[in-house]
């Protein structure tokens, strides 16, 4: 993406920090944007904000107009017209999929709560054929090969099936620990977390950005850290190998979010 040119300096820094993380996909970028603005039933979001936005978080015209017509073909927002202007909103399957999702986006703790078993199927069998539904990862299952998974819904799996051991700090070794992620997982979250460490929210000068800078940010910060975090399995911070950076990323996270409040939609849409 190209990098948005304003009047305010520490603005353009910071949009020039959040987009070299890497290449962003229109598309996956405006579903940030409407999971942490518009996810409410209701919450329409007008083309010339959506316009403006992509302006600012250097997206093309007709970069975004393309990723509207796909998240369309998708059936993750809809439109309708008012005058001679479009409205864009989440479909139930886009509000669904946004309101799964944003508690472990957003969340400023390890997950806590759960009963994380091990589950272990003899040799040859795999776990995932074991299951109901429409995939394992979306049943909270994460495996670290086809025979032996971590989850918290181990009750949908017979015990005469597998063998179920409580998942403990203790008794989770570390060649397990490093099965869970893949490197480029590792090294994205490692380049993610010096990249918001670098971020620097704390002056008076923060106070200068207007609403729609704010909005920009906030879904900049917000979906470098989704493109992680849903990568990763739901599970406490001691289950993760020595050098794993998600906490520290779910720490910055959650500092500049807080510097970053979210403006609402009337505020924006003055704005345009």
């Amino acid at each position: 993406m190209a990098v948005a040119i304003t009047n305010n300096v520490k603005f353009d820094d910071c949009i020039a920090t959040l987009s070299g993380c890497d290449n962003h996909r229109v598309w996956s970028l405006i579903v940030s944007f409407f999971g942490d603005l518009a996810q409410s039933e209701g919450d329409h979001v007008s083309g010339t904000l959506l316009t403006k936005f992509g302006r600012l978080a250097g997206v093309k015209p007709e970069a975004m107009r393309v990723a509207l017509h796909r998240l369309r073909c998708d059936g993750w927002i809809d439109s309708e017209r008012n005058g001679r202007t479009s409205h864009y909103f989440l479909t139930q399957i886009g509000r669904a999929e946004s309101a799964t999702a944003s508690p472990r986006i957003y969340a400023a703790a390890e997950p806590f709560g759960k009963d994380w078993t091990i589950l272990i199927s003899r040799p040859g069998k795999r776990i995932a054929d074991l299951i109901d539904g429409k995939g394992a990862a979306k049943a909270g299952f994460w495996f670290a090969s086809d025979n032996i998974a971590i989850t918290s819904n181990a009750h949908i799996i017979s015990d005469s099936q597998v063998l179920k051991m409580e998942l403990t700090a203790v008794n989770l070794p570390d060649w397990l620990k490093g099965s869970l992620l893949d490197q480029d997982l590792i090294e994205a979250c490692a380049s993610l977390c010096k990249t918001l460490e670098s971020i620097d929210l704390s002056d008076e000068r923060t106070n200068g950005f207007t609403p729609l800078e704010t909005a920009t940010l906030r879904t900049l910060v917000v979906h470098n850290w989704r493109r992680v975090r849903l990568r990763q399995p739901d599970l406490p911070d001691w289950a993760f190998p020595d050098g794993w950076k998600g906490r520290e990323c779910r720490e910055h996270v959650a500092r500049l979010l807080e510097r970053l409040s979210r403006p609402d939609l009337p505020t924006l849409e003055a704005e345009v």
